[in-house]
């Protein structure tokens, strides 16, 4: 099994360019009807525009690849304005479900430590339990002086972890 992460736009090439287009925005709608369903009642509900992501200067959008196979996606704000973040932003990593049972997700978050080293943060919906045991593991096996608090969000309560990869 091959996992890397593939950087979404940076090819020159328009027929690349619009299917890394198109697979990020199908898969940006699934990932935002599925974490719907850990928002409290009368929250607000998440919009995922995987367009603006590119639009921003910020974010890295990065497609996980599998054996060649569109997997998942990661969005990493690099040094946002966000109070209380400090280095890069994880705002987003979604893994497709029949990528879930083996160790896609745990392989393209390493492979992130590797290519963009140093202080980390992320917000996770406390009702979210997949997600807060998958980044609980993350940190432990990719982070040191690791930590974790629980934050208020619009969404809701979330569980902040910060950690500091070696890359």
């Amino acid at each position: 099994m091959c996992t890397r992460l593939i950087l979404a736009y940076a090819s020159r090439d328009p027929e690349r360019l619009s299917k890394d287009q198109i697979e990020l925005r199908e898969m940006a709608g699934w990932y935002a009807v599925e974490l719907s369903r850990y928002y409290p009642v009368g929250a607000k509900r998440p919009v995922m525009n995987a367009d603006a992501w590119l639009e921003r200067a910020t974010p890295n959008v990065y497609l996980i690849k599998q054996d060649g196979e569109t997997a998942g996606f990661i969005v990493v704000a690099v040094r946002p304005a966000i109070p209380g973040v400090m280095g890069n932003y994880l705002a987003e990593f979604f893994v497709l479900p029949q990528y879930r049972k083996g160790k896609t997700a745990m392989l393209a978050g390493g492979e992130l430590m590797r290519q963009m080293p140093g202080e980390w943060t992320a917000d996770v919906l406390q009702l979210n339990e997949p997600s807060l045991r998958f980044s609980r593991a993350m940190t432990r096996r990719y982070g040191k002086c690791a930590h974790e608090r629980t934050i208020c969000v619009d969404s809701g309560i979330a569980v902040r972890f910060r950690w500091v990869s070696g890359g």
